[in-house]
């Protein structure tokens, strides 16, 4: 077991200095993702061995996104027991990503989530780096609408940022848990255009900005998976917390609310996920910390960042189906490792609550691969309705 969790550590560690993750070609939530327009993923023999606790699952190949432009990048995914005598703890995840493009971009990203002593103890840790050239349009729905297309003297500019967030979460009861920890993030911005330079939330906060936190939480949570849930909800709140006295260049605060549900239909691996998150956030909330729609766990389709605001809420309702095969495999399994998933969602925005006025719709369809048991690669392919903007993501794991 030391020799597991010295090993989750020590791929923690190494992430630090090199980590950062957004935008639609790559992020982190509770999942690594990157974006690839050809790829291959690789099972490593040490991932076939029944008789071995570690496992790991490698993907990658050419990649291509606006921002980025043409370039490489992939993921490995760890997975394990802290103790393989403990069945009443999932396998601890930790999936590391990277990108490299030929205009200098660099993202590198690990979320990782360890699970001890029955389930009586949780650590959960993002740490990202990236440099990347981004798009700023602005803060609120019609700032983003107004911009419309992106462009070099409108949207473009440099970003570097790096995140560190770990969590360590103790159960109370069964089914709760409640965590305390920290949150690190710091991103500064190199040639930003003419319009940005000009934009007020520029203005205020800056063109480097630091944010130094803690985090409380607290969970109701009773899916079979995290990783990728067949059954149960998870009812979560949380709260962000940065003040000038621990550090932080802004006072603010942000609270999340976030609901999910999983439900088997017509067979164990026929399951209808629906969820529902609202972020809101109070105080000087830097233009870089604010609440955006996009990323590669809710509203896939959306450029990351392009809508961003004080708060927003978004729902989505996704329906994922694993095959079955026509006949048994070698150890006489009838479950194919290929799936679908397919999902509509719709998002608001605003300053305030009351001023979600405007609604983001979504819909988008995605592939499955189970590269390990109940851990799928998955490949999806998201739509903005009304713009004919489509985006893909391919990340490990599922988006919630």
């Amino acid at each position: 077991m030391l020799t597991i969790v010295a090993l989750a550590l020590f791929l923690s560690i190494i992430s630090i200095p090199n980590l950062q993750a957004q935008s639609q070609e790559l992020a982190i939530g509770n999942t690594i993702d990157t974006v690839y327009s050809d790829s291959t993923i690789v099972e490593e023999p040490i991932s076939t061995k029944p008789e071995k606790n570690l496992r790991s699952s490698i993907m990658g190949g050419p990649s291509y996104t606006p921002e980025m432009s043409a370039g490489v990048g992939g993921a490995v995914l760890f997975t394990f027991k802290t103790n393989p005598k403990d069945s009443l703890i999932q396998r601890s995840t930790v999936p590391i990503a990277f990108n490299f493009s030929l205009t200098g971009a660099m993202v590198f990203a690990s979320a990782q989530s360890l699970f001890f002593n029955q389930d009586k103890f949780r650590i959960q840790n993002k740490v990202i780096y990236k440099q990347m050239p981004d798009h700023y349009f602005g803060v609120g729905y019609e700032s983003a609408t107004e911009i419309g297309d992106v462009g070099d003297n409108t949207t473009l500019y440099d970003r570097f940022s790096w995140e560190l967030n770990p969590v360590f979460i103790w159960q109370a009861v069964p089914n709760v848990f409640l965590g305390a920890g920290i949150d690190l993030n710091r991103t500064w911005v190199e040639n930003p255009n003419e319009r940005m330079q000009e934009d007020k939330d520029f203005k205020k906060f800056g063109d480097d900005i630091f944010n130094s936190g803690f985090i409380l939480q607290a969970q109701y949570d009773t899916r079979d998976v995290n990783a990728n849930a067949y059954e149960g909800m998870l009812l979560s709140i949380r709260g962000n917390f940065f003040s000038k006295s621990l550090g932080s260049d802004f006072s603010y605060q942000q609270l999340e609310l976030e609901y999910r549900q999983f439900k088997q239909l017509f067979n164990r691996r026929s399951v209808l996920a629906w969820m529902a998150k609202t972020e809101i956030g109070f105080g000087d909330v830097p233009y870089t910390e604010m609440s955006m729609i996009g990323s590669p766990n809710d509203l896939r389709g959306y450029r990351w960042g392009k809508f961003r605001d004080r708060s927003m809420a978004y729902g989505m309702v996704e329906y994922r189906h694993m095959f079955n095969r026509r006949k048994p495999n070698k150890e006489g399994s009838y479950e194919s490792k290929s799936g679908f998933a397919t999902w509509v969602g719709a998002g608001t925005m605003g300053d305030t609550p009351k001023d979600w006025s405007h609604l983001l719709p979504n819909v988008g369809v995605g592939y499955r691969y189970e590269v390990q048991p109940r851990m799928n690669f998955r490949l999806d392919v998201g739509l903005e309705p009304g713009t004919g903007n489509v985006l893909f993501y391919m990340n490990m794991t599922e988006a919630f």
